[in-house]
C-alpha cells in the first residue's frame, strides 16, 4: 500500500490514498498516526488562487465548532503548498445515496433541519458558504443524527471586497444573483431549499426550473409532481426558500426552521417591527435605531443600571436601548462606521437612511438592491421601508459581498 508522511502543527499523519481531485485541491484519505483516526488532508494545488482559497479555508474551519459541520483537526505545508486537515466524515455524500431515489419525507425534514442549523451558524459567523450542494453533504445511513456540511473552498466572510467570482454548481443549486456575484445569506437559502427538492425527489430542481438562470421563471420547482406523498404546505416551504428574489425567501434559516417544525409558513403579527442581524433578532420597540461599530470608548460606558442591555452570539452584537435603540457591532476591521445608518418611525411609517458611512448602504425592499448612501459624511435620504426589507451593510459596490446583511421585518 502506497504512504508517506506529513506533518502538521499538532502531530504526524500518514496518506493513505487520494478520495478526491479538484480544480484548487487534491484530498487524501489520512490516518492521526497518534490516534490511529481517519483524517480528510486537503492540499492545495501549486497555483496562487488555490494556496489562498485553502489558507482561507483553514482560518474558517479553525474558528468553527457545530455538530453539523465537518471539524477542523490540523494544519502544515506539504513542500511549500498549505494542507487542511479535518476529521474524516462517515457515510456518503446525499448525491450519490439519493441521485433518482426518494428520501422518506420525515427523514427529508430530520435531515434539513440538521442543514439549516449549520447555515444559521455560519451565518451568525458573518459567513456565507455558497457552494451548499448534496454532494457536499455528508450522512450515514447506520446514524440518523448524523449529518455535516464539507466544503468551505468557496466560503467567504461577507465583507471580501473585490470577489468577481461566481462560484455555479451544476443542478439549479446556485441562487440567480450568484450568477451575477453577488451573494448573501439569502443565497445559502435557496440551496437550502434546492437541496429539500432533491431530498423528496431524488432529482435535480433544474428540471422544474424553465429558462433558469437566464429567465425568471414564473413558478419555483415543485417537488410534489414528483413525489405524490409531498403536501402542499411542504411545496410552499420549498418555493418560498427558492423564490427567484432575495427579498421573498426567508429572510434566515431559522425563519425557514420555523415553518418546517410546524409545517406551513406563518408570517405573524408582531407588537412592533423586528431587525435581524448576525442571528439577533431586535425588537424594535422605540421611534428611532441607530446602527454602527462599537468603539472602546462607547463599550467602557455601557451602562445595565440605566439601559436595557441586549449581547448577541458570542457577543458581537451589542443592543442598547434606551430613548433610542443604538445597535453596536464588535468590528475588528473598522468595516462599519461608528454612525452607519439609522431606522425610523414617522407618522405610522417606517424608513431607513444612511448617516453618511464610510464603506455605503443599500436595500432591498422589493424592487431590487439600492444604494442609499451619497457620501462620506453626507447623511443620505429617506427610503420607506416596506414590511420587509434587506439590508446590505459596507461592500465594495452593488456587485461585490456586503460585509453584514441585516433583515427589517414588520408584519403588523
Amino acid at each position: 500500500m502506497f504512504e508517506r508522511f506529513i506533518y502538521g502543527s499538532k502531530g504526524t499523519y500518514s496518506l493513505i490514498k487520494v478520495i478526491g481531485e479538484g480544480g484548487m485541491s487534491t484530498v487524501w484519505l489520512g490516518r492521526d498516526n497518534s490516534s490511529g483516526k481517519n483524517v480528510a488532508v486537503k492540499i492545495a494545488k501549486r497555483e496562487p488562487t488555490a494556496i489562498n482559497k485553502l489558507s482561507f479555508e483553514k482560518n474558517i474551519l479553525k474558528n468553527m465548532y457545530h455538530e453539523h459541520i465537518i471539524h477542523y483537526v490540523d494544519e502544515g505545508f506539504y513542500g511549500n503548498v498549505p494542507f487542511l486537515i479535518t476529521e474524516f466524515a462517515m457515510g456518503e455524500c446525499l448525491d450519490r445515496i439519493y441521485s433518482g431515489n426518494i428520501m422518506d419525507i420525515n427523514f427529508s425534514l430530520v435531515n434539513i433541519e440538521k442543514l439549516l442549523l449549520a447555515i444559521d451558524y455560519i451565518h451568525s459567523l458573518n459567513i456565507v458558504h455558497r457552494d451548499i450542494k448534496p454532494k457536499n453533504i455528508m450522512i450515514y445511513l447506520n446514524d440518523r443524527d448524523y449529518l455535516k456540511l464539507i466544503d468551505f473552498g468557496t466560503a467567504i466572510y461577507y465583507n471580501r471586497a473585490g470577489i468577481r467570482e461566481a462560484v455555479i454548481s451544476p443542478g439549479g443549486y446556485t441562487p440567480p444573483e450568484q450568477y451575477k456575484f453577488t451573494c448573501s445569506p439569502q443565497g445559502d437559502i435557496w440551496s437550502a431549499g434546492a437541496v429539500l427538492f432533491f431530498m423528496l425527489t431524488g432529482q435535480h430542481p433544474i428540471i422544474d426550473m424553465p429558462g433558469y438562470p437566464n429567465i425568471k421563471f414564473p413558478h419555483p420547482p415543485d417537488p410534489s409532481k414528483f413525489n405524490r406523498d409531498v403536501d402542499e404546505e411542504i411545496s410552499k416551504i420549498v418555493a418560498k426558500a427558492m423564490a427567484w428574489e432575495p427579498i421573498n425567501r426567508f429572510s434566515t434559516a431559522r425563519e425557514m426552521i420555523e415553518a418546517l417544525e410546524r409545517k406551513r409558513i406563518v408570517e405573524e403579527i408582531q407588537e412592533c417591527p423586528i431587525l435581524e442581524v448576525m442571528g439577533l433578532k431586535i425588537k424594535i420597540d422605540r421611534p428611532i435605531v441607530r446602527f454602527g461599530r462599537l468603539e472602546r470608548a462607547v463599550a467602557s460606558t455601557i451602562s445595565t443600571k440605566s439601559n436595557e442591555v441586549i449581547f448577541g452570539p458570542r457577543k458581537n452584537i451589542i443592543v442598547l436601548k434606551n430613548d433610542i435603540i443604538y445597535v453596536y457591532l464588535r468590528d475588528p476591521y473598522n468595516w462599519v462606521s461608528r454612525k452607519h445608518f439609522e431606522i425610523y418611525e414617522r407618522s405610522g411609517e417606517w424608513y431607513i437612511r444612511d448617516l453618511g458611512s464610510l464603506n455605503r448602504t443599500a436595500v432591498d425592499v422589493g424592487t431590487g438592491l439600492k444604494e442609499i448612501w451619497v457620501g462620506h459624511m453626507r447623511p443620505g435620504p429617506s427610503i420607506k421601508l416596506r414590511r420587509k426589507a434587506i439590508i446590505h451593510i459596507a461592500y465594495e459596490n452593488l456587485s461585490s459581498p456586503p460585509y453584514i446583511v441585516a433583515t427589517f421585518k414588520n408584519y403588523q
